[in-house]
């Protein structure tokens, strides 16, 4: 559950997990206060805006087909989590049912199982997110880039006992 405020209220997104800790459920919800404030909540009542469920079928070792359904019981996507020998996510395709529309996401790693880059190939631009880590592997920065020029930059600063102290 992760529960937010904004000018016309709370809301909250709900994620339901199986024992393997895949994901089943997922809900997005305007939330009732009973409480009159927003620094303390206390649930009157929930409304459902949005909600989806997850079906999961595993094809190979390294293959997991997942079905998503809308609120009214229908399957609109599907997606392929593609790992590789080592377990790490390589590839996730995805494909509307109805329009045939889809993407993919390929994720690269380095040496030590670290992200590197997930990169969005389309056809209007190439979107990737690439990691750069330090000498003992703490996180320094996450750069976002269109077709390889950098539009964000989100930096990690440590403190001496190389705990993470911003971001």
């Amino acid at each position: 559950l992760k529960r937010q405020s904004d000018q016309q209220g709370f809301f909250s997104y709900v994620y339901t997990y199986d024992s393997e800790g895949k994901l089943i459920e997922y809900s997005y919800n305007r939330d009732e206060n009973e409480l009159p404030g927003k620094r303390e909540f206390i649930l009157k009542k929930r409304f459902i805006i949005l909600s989806e469920t997850y079906q999961y079928n595993q094809l190979t070792k390294q293959q997991i087909k997942r079905t998503v359904i809308n609120d009214i019981g229908k399957p609109y996507k599907e997606e392929m989590f593609i790992s590789n020998e080592h377990d790490n996510l390589i590839e996730i395709n995805h494909r509307y049912i109805i329009s045939g529309k889809g993407g993919s996401k390929n994720y690269s790693y380095d040496d030590h199982a670290r992200i590197l880059k997930i990169s969005e190939p389309n056809k209007v631009a190439e979107i990737s997110t690439v990691f750069d880590y330090d000498e003992v592997g703490n996180l320094l920065n996450e750069k976002n880039l269109v077709d390889g020029e950098v539009m964000t930059t989100k930096e990690f600063l440590y403190d001496s006992n190389m705990m993470l102290t911003a971001q």
